[in-house]
């Protein structure tokens, strides 16, 4: 039984089984792979770099959940983790958004699979489809407000100001929304804040950018 027969989270992906040996009037038989996992565990890359909006990048994970389902589940009910990826001109207005994304993409599993998929998590680890050098060297005020950003990731007056603005909030949170684990409030809520400053400012500058 090399492995386990049970994936048990989704670092165990795919088939899971184990290999039965047969031995035979006094002959080895040839090896049978048999896969047992009554769930099985995915990830649903999902490739946003032609994607412009919200809306779209929804609309994005619905073939791939489907591919999972009638390609990789084989019958089985999947638990999936939706991973958002690629240079992605929606960047901007995904960052942050995992918890209120999750009922949409709900509905594209229900779509994709009915009761047989379970979304474990989803991950936004897109970026911005213009690169941070090519802003800068447009020379224009979003360029400057680039530059104030990344340098103010390093100004320990506006630290210690983030500090003193996010910390009376955390006691008004929800519980299930303090634990979440989205990375710019992990970093809020850890004290990281020039990670969450350098973090947001892509995102920001992003944004900016697709509204004027």
């Amino acid at each position: 039984m090399p492995g386990n027969l049970q994936g048990r989270s989704v670092r165990e992906t795919g088939p899971r089984g184990g290999v039965l040996v047969t031995y035979e009037d006094g002959e080895l038989q040839p090896p049978e792979r048999l896969f047992v996992d009554v769930v099985r565990w995915a990830v649903a890359d999902v490739d946003l770099s032609t994607a412009n909006t919200r809306a779209e990048a929804v609309d994005r994970a619905l073939p791939v959940l489907r591919r999972i389902v009638e390609e990789e589940a084989e019958g089985r009910p999947v638990a999936c983790r939706v991973v958002f990826s690629g240079r992605s001109p929606a960047h901007g207005a995904l960052f942050g958004q995992e918890r209120m994304l999750r009922p949409e993409l709900l509905a594209q599993a229900i779509n994709a699979g009915g009761d047989n998929m379970w979304l474990e998590k989803i991950k936004v680890m897109t970026a911005p489809a213009t690169d941070a050098a090519d802003i800068a060297a447009g020379g224009d005020a979003l360029a400057d407000l680039q530059g104030l950003l990344l340098r103010a990731a390093e100004t320990p007056e506006l630290l210690a100001a983030l500090r003193a603005e996010f910390e009376p909030l955390w006691g008004k949170l929800d519980a299930e929304v303090y634990h979440e684990d989205v990375p710019a409030l992990s970093a809020a809520r850890e004290g990281r804040y020039a990670e969450l400053v350098a973090a947001v400012t892509p995102a920001v500058i992003d944004r900016i950018a697709r509204e004027e």
